[in-house]
């Protein structure tokens, strides 16, 4: 019943290595995450080495911070399910992010991604393949003036592949990228209250050379582009009280570098390799309230759609239509809260997750709830 349920896999997923591949991705920080991600032009915490590193540069104090959540993985228990009852998807709870910042530096390490894939050998067998992916971050910013601020980070890249080819010889992988970043900050009135933020992350793309056995052209780093937009307003509500209120948008451009794929006929090529892209678009807010006392408490809401498209080679009939993925891409909405109290700032965040199924596919759309919880002091 098992090698049936993987048949019927491989062909619903018409034996392509490599789903969308974004559905995996998770929010690291649970700040962020509440807000949808849209944390590029934000940048305020120890997160800010993923998200801005540019944002370095403006940290006057220093913070650590241990994230622990949900991070989405490939289901390891297909069982004789099949059609639309088939449930690609899982989830696993562990360490998703431990940083420091302060100061212009910062250094973090991050689990922002599993992926889960399929791949063909040279003898015609079809194997689920599970990477595991973590970073481990070194940034530094500095700001130029009061308003802009630049930064960069050297990345390590771990990747470690695992199936379940009893054949297969796993192994761990070690690659290095970097990522470029810069923030600015301005005063929209002449009260100097209302503060606009813009920021732009570029992170290369990086090849791990990750093998399993025969198994080649795994899932590896994207290439990203991050444009974010932010507003940032104080609030006098009275009697002691005031409120900051922050609404940020981003944009993200996603490209995986070309992964083996295995064609609409299940036949594998040497020189058939897709581009698999994707589009994200996320939203955030944030109210942080100031006690009398001066505790903060903080209430967030936000939401992305990621949306996934495939450059192939056009078919003889002059068509394109070897990217048939199993999820068109993501919709999703998140919240959280979060407490300052003295030195320590507890963050929670949820997000609700539909991984939406493509036109080609005969599963439906899989929801998932994913969950973090940050504890972080700050110096």
């Amino acid at each position: 019943m098992y090698k049936m349920a993987l048949t019927t896999l491989g062909t619903l997923l018409l034996a392509q290595q490599g789903l969308a591949m974004e559905e995996f991705y998770t929010a690291p920080g649970a700040r962020a995450m509440a807000m949808g991600g849209a944390f590029t032009a934000v940048a305020e915490d120890s997160s800010t080495v993923w998200y801005n590193p540019g944002g370095l540069g403006f940290l006057s104090g220093m913070d650590v911070t241990l994230d622990y959540g949900t991070v989405v993985v490939g289901s390891e228990d297909v069982g004789s399910a099949s059609g639309s009852d088939i449930a690609l998807y899982d989830t696993e709870s562990e360490l998703k992010y431990l940083g420091f910042s302060g100061k212009g530096f910062g250094m973090a390490y991050f689990r922002p991604y599993d992926f889960h894939s399929y791949g063909k050998d040279d003898k015609g067998d079809i194997t689920r393949i599970r990477t595991e992916y973590s970073e481990l971050k070194f940034g530094f910013g500095v700001d130029l003036n009061d308003h802009v601020a630049v930064g960069g980070s050297i990345d390590m890249i771990s990747q470690s592949t695992d199936s379940d080819c009893e054949s297969c010889d796993e192994n761990d992988e070690t690659g290095f990228g970097y990522t470029l970043g810069v923030l600015g900050k301005w005063k929209m009135d002449a009260a100097r209250k209302t503060e606009l933020r813009a920021g732009a992350t570029w992170r290369s793309g990086t090849d791990v050379d990750a093998l399993l056995g025969e198994f080649e052209d795994l899932p590896n780093r994207p290439q990203v582009l991050s444009l974010g937009l932010a507003v940032k307003r104080p609030f006098d509500l009275g009697a002691g009280w005031g409120m900051s209120a922050t609404g940020s948008v981003q944009f993200d451009d996603i490209a995986y570098s070309k992964v083996l794929y295995l064609g609409q006929d299940g036949i594998e090529r040497s020189d058939n390799r897709i581009a698999v892209d994707h589009e994200r678009i996320a939203y955030g807010a944030e109210f942080q309230f100031i006690t009398p006392s001066n505790q903060s408490f903080f209430i967030r809401a936000g939401g992305y759609d990621s949306e996934a498209e495939g450059d192939a080679a056009p078919l003889l009939d002059g068509s394109n239509d070897r990217f048939r993925p199993y999820s068109s891409g993501v919709e999703a909405v998140t919240a959280g809260l979060g407490v300052y109290l003295g030195d320590w700032i507890v963050d929670y965040a949820m997000e609700q997750r539909t991984i939406l199924k493509s036109d080609y596919a005969a599963v439906q759309d899989q929801d998932e709830t994913l969950h973090s919880l940050s504890i972080s002091r700050a110096f």
